[in-house]
């Protein structure tokens, strides 16, 4: 009886085959995608809002990037609303996919009320569902003081609330 002997050539033929075969198969990548807005300059640094979405189009984070030099030499006036506003546009697959029309950084150098919890220099964030002009539209208090007065009903109401 007689043996075959893969000679060396035919050895490195064979396994360059198998590697070509593993190397061509397609991988299928299930990481969800991320989207970035616009940078927006804050205090010596930047922030941009991200949006993450699944393959399957399923929406999982939207939030805001922000860069370490972004939470120095802020704004010292707690009067000037229009230097401590941030507007932060969002991607507009991330429009398309969530309620949100855009997302809004607002310095608090002093803080607010109620005191003991927010009374310390912070950023408050906000995710609006509405545009800049449906915002703007909206009377001021002193005008129109009833329909800010008209509250969720009970059960969209966290428990600890603080009106």
């Amino acid at each position: 009886m007689k043996r075959s002997i893969i000679n060396p050539l035919q050895f490195s033929c064979i396994i360059c085959f198998f590697i070509l075969v593993f190397l061509s198969c397609k991988k299928e990548n299930n990481d969800p995608d991320t989207y970035y807005g616009p940078q927006v300059s804050i205090g010596n640094g930047t922030a941009r809002s991200y949006f993450v979405v699944a393959k399957d189009v399923t929406p999982l984070t939207l939030g805001v990037e922000i860069t370490d030099n972004a939470f120095t030499n802020l704004p010292t006036d707690p009067l000037n609303f229009a230097a401590s506003t941030f507007q932060l546009s969002i991607d507009q697959r991330a429009k398309d996919l969530t309620p949100y029309d855009r997302l809004e950084m607002e310095w608090n150098v002093n803080g607010h009320e109620p005191p003991g919890i927010y009374n310390v220099p912070h950023f408050d964030f906000h995710f609006y569902e509405m545009t800049v002009a449906e915002q703007q539209a909206i009377p001021p208090y002193q005008v129109d003081s009833i329909k800010f007065n008209i509250l969720l009903p009970s059960t969209f109401i966290p428990a600890g609330y603080i009106r």
